[in-house]
């Protein structure tokens, strides 16, 4: 036995399935935390929500074409400077996590092995530690020779020469690189939350139901149209 039910036809329309409320959100850490996180000795680093791989596009085009301070500029950034006194390997780690070269406790490693190797007099292994560091600090921004971990002499000579100057330089850099991409994010957040706020607005309105009175008011005004 067929009836009109078993006839009946229902009309879905299928879209690519959402997920709601889950959106990754980009956690910028300032200099600050990394002190805290260094004298804390924590075990592990929120620091793969502070690296700017992914960001690039938000670099300003004048941080692209080169150092931003002259390596003899260390005396301007003073505050980087007198905290180098102790907290030399926590801010070398923080400028390649940064970056994305090397996770911050990796970094940290790496640093007080360099920071060894000077003080026994085995420089060239620390500079060329750091110099590697530092071309591919420049790939990333670049302005480098576009090889990964691929090592420029002038780097490492950088690093036997001064050290400190190159630290500082690192440093100034990445600090202006990441507070401009820092407020690129910002103001595009602000955006999509102004944005979403006034879709829900829009969404809470009112639905406005004609009254008899608008009803006959319209039906006059087409009556004296015709």
């Amino acid at each position: 036995h067929t009836s009109l039910t078993d006839l009946y036809l229902s009309m879905v329309e299928v879209q690519q399935p959402t997920l709601e409320g889950q959106e990754a959100k980009m956690v910028f850490l300032d200099v600050q935390d990394y002190v805290v996180l260094a004298s804390t000795g924590a075990h592990s680093s929120p620091a793969d929500q502070a690296a700017l791989q992914g960001y690039t596009q938000y670099i300003p085009e004048e941080h692209q074409t080169g150092w931003l301070f002259g390596t003899c500029d260390w005396y301007k950034s003073k505050v980087t400077c007198c905290s180098l006194i102790v907290l030399l390997p926590a801010r070398l780690a923080y400028t390649w996590d940064t970056v994305g070269i090397v996770p911050y406790w990796k970094g940290v490693r790496q640093a007080m092995m360099c920071c060894g190797l000077y003080l026994l007099g085995c420089w060239p292994c620390g500079a060329f530690i750091a110099g590697q560091n530092r071309s591919d600090l420049k790939d990333f921004l670049g302005f480098g020779d576009g090889v990964k971990s691929n090592i420029e002499m002038a780097d490492i000579c950088w690093y036997i020469l001064c050290p400190i100057c190159s630290v500082v330089q690192e440093a100034a850099h990445v600090d202006k690189v990441f507070a401009a991409v820092r407020a690129v994010v910002a103001a595009e957040a602000a955006e999509k939350a102004k944005a979403k706020h006034q879709e829900d607005e829009d969404e809470e309105k009112p639905i406005e139901v004609p009254t008899l009175q608008s009803m006959f008011d319209e039906g006059i005004n087409a009556a004296a149209f015709d």
